[in-house]
């Protein structure tokens, strides 16, 4: 599955809990590396919501919210794409985990396109 997007602003929180120690451990395993951006890069669906996304769940404790998550590749990263449970975000809008700044690396900016294919890649 392919999916358009246009980079966008966050409200700068993903870093917090991308940071947490349950979290992080779990993206690492999934992503099949030792360490993480401690950011998440927003990305706004074109023609698209999060629910229309093949996501799985990933509930790590009591104390801390579940996030849905989709292995996928964004151009030649893996990366996670993400759902948090308890999002600010509206439908249209995804967070990605990588290993790298994703922005720094491919030069991103707000309002450029990026498309996703979603799937173990």
């Amino acid at each position: 599955m392919r999916i358009w997007g246009i980079v966008t602003s966050g409200v700068r929180r993903g870093a917090k809990y991308v940071s947490l120690k349950i979290y992080k451990e779990f993206f690492c395993k999934k992503l099949g590396c030792t360490d993480i951006y401690n950011g998440t890069l927003n990305i706004r669906l074109l023609a698209k919501t999060w629910r229309d996304i093949p996501l799985k769940k990933y509930c790590p404790n009591n104390q801390c919210s579940p996030v849905l998550y989709a292995k996928a590749r964004l151009k030649n990263d893996c990366v996670l794409i993400l759902r948090p449970i308890k999002s600010a975000h509206s439908d249209d809008i995804v967070e990605i985990v990588a290993q790298h700044n994703l922005r720094e690396k491919y030069g991103l900016r707000d309002g450029d396109k990026v498309e996703i294919e979603i799937g173990d890649l």
